[in-house]
């Protein structure tokens, strides 16, 4: 005699336990399968080829979605390339232009620009920082003797000279770049010295006018 797994029931020999449609014991008629729904069923070749078709078409589509993003990706790179060029291009051609305005500017005299802007002038201070836009980073060319040579480690490398004049007048600091070191290393106070440079500032207290891009011309005397 057999046992029945579920209720303990003796099952007459030579007969089995069949699950009908339901999920029961064809013997007891207690539930076997605790969810007859879930019971797998053998796939059919059709359904087999149903579904290996709808993978290779999911494969197809989970392909396309990568490529799109790159493409996406470049996109978005030459269209920030395309902006640097522009920035570039626009900051050349203002450079370029501001020099070119530097460049046609005339020449600067000494005594002219003492008499606007020196111990004597007559402007009042407001006056003369609104007429300085007009000459700030005019070129000079002028001639004075040496009274101050800074030539210490810094890199501020500057001289000031001295101009005479029947006018109260200032003095000018003249500020060289580095390469100009060796060359300031000759120089002494009380020579003669021709310099250029381009008009910075101009200081109301110390009455100094400064110039940057400072270079000599000739021989001290």
């Amino acid at each position: 005699m057999n046992e029945c797994p579920v209720c303990s029931k003796d099952i007459p020999l030579g007969e089995r336990i069949k699950v009908t449609a339901e999920g029961g014991c064809s013997v007891c008629g207690l539930d076997l399968v605790a969810d007859a729904q879930v019971t797998e069923f053998e796939q059919t070749t059709e359904e087999r080829a149903r579904i290996a078709e709808v993978k290779r078409l999911h494969r197809i589509a989970s392909g396309a979605r990568p490529q799109t993003v790159q493409m996406n990706r470049a996109k978005g790179l030459l269209a920030l390339l395309i902006i640097v060029c522009i920035l570039v291009y626009t900051y050349t051609w203002d450079r370029q232009r501001k020099e070119a305005k530097q460049a046609n500017r005339i020449e600067v005299s000494y005594r002219s620009f003492n008499v606007l802007f020196g111990p004597g002038s007559r402007l009042a201070d407001s006056e003369k920082l609104e007429e300085f836009k007009h000459w700030r980073m005019s070129p000079v060319s002028w001639k004075g003797k040496i009274t101050y040579l800074n030539l210490g480690a810094e890199p501020d490398l500057y001289v000031t000279v001295s101009h005479a004049s029947r006018l109260p007048s200032s003095d000018v600091l003249i500020r060289f770049e580095e390469v100009w070191r060796d060359r300031l290393s000759e120089l002494k106070v009380g020579q003669y010295l021709r310099y250029s440079g381009r008009i910075s500032e101009f200081d109301r207290g110390t009455s100094f006018i400064t110039l940057k891009r400072g270079s000599i011309i000739g021989e001290p005397q």
